[in-house]
Parts: C-alpha cells; structure tokens; sequence
C-alpha cells in the first residue's frame, strides 16, 4: 500500500494541511518514467554478428573472429556441429540440433535491427532482410530490401533446373579474391552499423 509522502515527512505534533492535502488528491498522477534500460532509442542497442556457420569457409570465421574481438562485437557462430572458437567475451557457439533449417530458425529467432549475419543461405538471407538485419555472404554479397527477391528467384531457378537434371556449372572456389571482397564488404557494413548505433 501507497504511503502518503507528505504525512511521512512531518515533525512530531505537526497536523496536515487538509487544503493541501485535496489539492494533491486532485493533482493528475504522472507517468511512472520506464527504466534507462528501456527508454532507450532502439538505435542504441548494441550490435551483434550472427554468422551461418555450417558451411563458411574458415577464411570468413578468421576474418569475423579478429574484427569481433579487436572492436568488441559480439559474435555468435551458429552450426549443427561443434565448432572452435576462440576463448573470448566477444565470442560465443551455439550448437543446434540436427535437422533442416535448425540453424536458420535459432538465428531468425535471435537477430534483430542493427545485426549483422553472414550466410550463403539465401532463404535465411530473405528472412533476415524482412527483419531489417543487414546481410553478406562468405563472397561479400551484400543482401538488403532492394535485391533480395531477385537473388531468391534466381537461386529458386537455378535449383529448379538442378531438379529438372541441368548440368550447371558451380561457383568457382573461395581464393584470394573473394576473400578480401568478403574482408572489405563486412568492414564496410559492421562499421556503418556501430557508427549507427553510438
């Protein structure tokens, strides 16, 4: 029960005001004020990375690893198997269960605005996109509301003319090219997202 501040304050023999005291039953309430915590600008949250990490090259891992810890990033490696990370505060692997997009649900579940993911899933890459999560690939594709549709159509065809018994020609390996691609695009993209959310 709500104590009277104004009785709790008074010295010994001292009556209360009754004019006052109407006045302040008659005073509208003010708000409760939320904690800091939740006040904040959603901006302010601190971004995370999430990476897909089944199938991503360790080049990639290596290149995350030392960006997460040298501007303390959280970094969350996502697999159906376990998988070594390195001892960090910055970094962390969550190994899921075995089966069909168990590691695209946790990290759908997880990333929210102001994330950064690295998959070559495509599927996931649209999920995330719908979730405002900025989105690369191992290869340095940059993924966002402007050409997602277009990069699931195509990969929709060409797994469809995969299933039909096309014989199409595959992605050429990950050398040195694509590595500083992937290097310079993921700088780019978590630097503009840390500068977003000071």
């Amino acid at each position: 029960m709500k104590h009277n501040a104004s009785n709790e304050h008074r010295q010994d023999g001292e009556e209360a005001c009754p004019e006052r005291s109407a006045a302040e039953s008659n005073r509208p309430s003010q708000p409760e004020q939320p904690p800091a915590e939740e006040a904040r600008d959603e901006a302010s949250r601190p971004t995370k990375i999430w990476i897909d990490a089944d199938a991503c090259p360790v080049e990639v891992r290596d290149i995350v690893i030392r960006a997460a810890v040298r501007l303390k990033v959280p970094a969350t490696f996502v697999a159906n198997k376990p998988l070594y990370v390195p001892e960090s505060s910055y970094l962390s692997m969550v190994q899921v269960s075995l089966g069909p997009d168990v590691v695209d649900a946790y990290i759908v579940d997880h990333a929210t605005e102001f994330d950064l993911a690295v998959t070559q899933d495509i599927p996931l890459a649209a999920l995330l996109v719908a979730r405002k999560v900025s989105v690369i690939s191992p290869r340095g594709d940059r993924y966002d509301a402007s050409n997602i549709s277009e990069a699931l159509a195509q990969r929709n065809l060409m797994e469809q003319l995969r299933d039909q018994g096309a014989h199409l020609s595959g992605q050429r390996g990950f050398d040195e090219k694509l590595k500083r691609q992937f290097a310079n695009q993921f700088d780019a993209e978590l630097n503009k997202l840390l500068r977003n959310t000071k």
